[in-house]
């Protein structure tokens, strides 16, 4: 799991951009929310999410797991990596601060099985400037507890229908997947893998990664095959889960570029703090192409990323 309802985060091990994760909330169109459960719980749903967000700051991992449903902890060897973020994000921003806790009729499909699904509308802020913003919470029941489970961005949740984004169908690419990513310098970053994708991932590919110092970095891939059309809609939806705003690629419609949170899989991060993470998606045939730069302040403009995928679709084209 990496960069929450179905809920999607995002986490980078070491701190190059990676894939994006399933631990973040989607919109649904098919899960029912309990409209009484959030007006039944919401004394004891504001305590859990507070006691949730005191146990991050205090970089308490394991008891934050134990509050997140089953299906949404982080493995055994993902809380070293989740601490590690705690600390980068409460150096440099402070701890996060709940501003307020509302009821939210949000369709949402939480990561796991529960009960009196509620969502709730939670504002969040911590010291950094103009860092406040508000993330969308899931709680169920679950084996007799209230659990949290899942996350999604309130930009996400309120993006309008006419407004998601579709990936055009750029054409047929001209060489192999290898080919296609970009083999290039990046100032102040090294690479520090390349080859093909790891197993378990959503299509066959191959992949670089580039990190700049000890944190941050960039990635490029590209996948292909006939289960294609699912990654592409797997990686579009992952991404949107956590993000803050949709940018365009200079030159290149029906590219996807998307910026979400650095460290979403915390579910703590103010939409409004950095760091963020920059992504960029294009199709062409059944190959999806795909860049990334991690560790982004808030005043970044999106060059790095815009670079990648315009270099990895120019091999593309031969």
């Amino acid at each position: 799991m990496m960069a929450c309802l179905l809920f999607v985060a995002v986490s980078c091990s070491d701190g190059a951009a990676d894939d994006v994760s399933s631990d973040a909330a989607r919109r649904s169109t098919t899960t029912a929310i309990d409209l009484d459960a959030a007006a039944t719980h919401l004394e004891s749903d504001a305590a859990l999410i507070e006691e949730y967000i005191s146990a991050i700051n205090s970089n308490d991992v394991d008891t934050a797991m134990s509050l997140r449903c089953v299906g949404a902890r982080l493995d055994e060897a993902e809380l070293p990596v989740a601490g590690d973020q705690i600390r980068r994000l409460i150096d440099a921003s402070g701890p996060t601060e709940v501003l307020s806790i509302e009821e939210a009729i949000i369709d949402a499909e939480p990561l796991d099985n529960g009960d009196d699904v509620a969502t709730y509308r939670v504002a969040l802020a911590n010291d950094a400037p103009e860092s406040d913003g508000v993330v969308i919470l899931a709680v169920v029941d679950q084996d007799g507890e209230r659990r949290l489970c899942g996350v999604l961005t309130e930009w996400r949740a309120l993006l309008p229908d006419e407004q998601e984004p579709t990936l055009v169908d750029l054409g047929a690419t001209k060489v192999g997947l290898e080919a296609i990513v970009p083999d290039v310098e990046i100032p102040g970053m090294t690479v520090i893998e390349a080859g093909p994708l790891p197993e378990g991932e959503t299509a066959p590919g191959w992949g670089r990664t580039w990190q700049a110092g000890d944190y941050g970095g960039c990635r490029a891939f590209a996948q292909s095959g006939s289960v294609a059309s699912e990654a592409v809609e797997h990686f579009v939806e992952r991404a949107l889960s956590d993000g803050v705003e949709m940018w365009e690629v200079p030159g290149e419609p029906g590219i996807l570029g998307v910026r979400i949170l650095g460290y979403a899989w915390l579910w703590t991060q103010p939409p409004g703090s950095g760091p963020f993470t920059d992504y960029a998606f294009a199709r062409m045939g059944n190959t999806l192409i795909g860049a990334s730069c991690a560790n982004l302040s808030a005043d970044a403009d999106h060059s790095m990323t815009s670079d990648l995928v315009h270099a990895a679709l120019d091999n593309a084209r031969g």
